[in-house]
This record gives structure tokens, C-alpha cells and sequence, in this order.
């Protein structure tokens, strides 16, 4: 993956003192954890703090970047947006960050499986940026249940 880069080696001493069992100069970092490390700090999703990621269970459907996305738990954070004027949410105003539970989003967003069919999602690399890079619809009982 583009997104993550190899350790350094001023991060070595602290990955081999929190992971004396692994070959610790093969990992891959992502953009967060590189930022921990050059802190000197154990990232807060590592290993060392009980972080795993569950494993894969056989029979799910592969899917396309966008499914991928929204089944990741890589998503810790949701920003809720307050509209200008009638009070409903959308993507003008005021932002507030709210950390959240994977297991808790997964289960209540984008809303009930079983009512629509399919839903359209737009991702956005960053909230200024004018187009999303990543739009579609998304089916959400052959490509999204099985994942949940």
C-alpha cells in the first residue's frame, strides 16, 4: 500500500524494546503511528496496547475500493456538520469531531440494512476538497452485510 512506509531507524530501539520477539525492521508503518514513533511514543493502535485486527473469515464477498472503505476500522473518528439555517446536518458549518466505536458505527450507519437496497457514498480525502475521490453505491445486503 502507498500509504505506509517502512521504519526508520531512529524508530528501532523503541520497536525492539515494545516487540522483542518480532523483526522489527520489516514493519509498515501508517502515516500516525510514524508520527508516535517520532515522538517516541508506542502508537496508541499497536499490538502492545491490545490492538489486533479481528481475523478474516472465510466466504465473504471480495468488493470494490469504495465497500472497502466504509467496511474499514480505520475510521475512528466521524465528524457530524451542522447546516447553516434548518438545523439538519449535512457538510456546511460548524464540525465536530466525535470519536466512536467501530462495532457501534458499523451497526447503526448508514442506517438499517434490511430498508434500502443500496446506498450512494461519497468520500472525500479531505472536507475542503470540492470533488470526492471515491463515489458510488453500494449494495448493501451482497456487498455489505456479509462484512458486519
Amino acid at each position: 500500500m502507498r500509504s505506509l512506509k517502512s521504519t526508520k531507524e531512529k524508530h528501532l530501539p523503541l520497536l525492539n524494546n515494545t516487540f522483542p520477539e518480532d523483526l522489527v525492521a520489516d514493519f509498515k508503518l501508517c502515516y500516525t503511528c510514524k508520527n508516535s514513533l517520532d515522538s517516541d511514543k508506542v502508537p496508541t493502535l499497536s499490538r502492545s496496547n491490545r490492538f489486533v485486527y479481528p481475523p478474516k473469515q472465510q466466504g465473504l464477498p471480495a468488493f470494490d475500493p469504495i465497500t472497502a472503505r466504509l467496511v474499514s476500522p480505520g475510521l475512528p473518528f466521524m465528524q457530524i456538520h451542522r447546516l447553516r439555517y434548518d438545523g439538519s446536518y449535512g457538510i456546511i458549518g460548524q464540525v465536530i469531531n466525535v470519536p466512536v466505536d467501530e462495532d457501534t458505527m458499523v451497526q447503526q450507519l448508514p442506517g438499517q440494512l434490511d430498508v434500502d437496497r443500496a446506498f450512494n457514498v461519497n468520500i472525500k480525502k479531505n472536507r475542503i476538497h470540492k470533488y470526492s475521490y471515491l463515489s458510488g453505491f453500494v449494495k448493501k445486503k451482497s456487498e455489505v452485510k456479509p462484512w458486519l
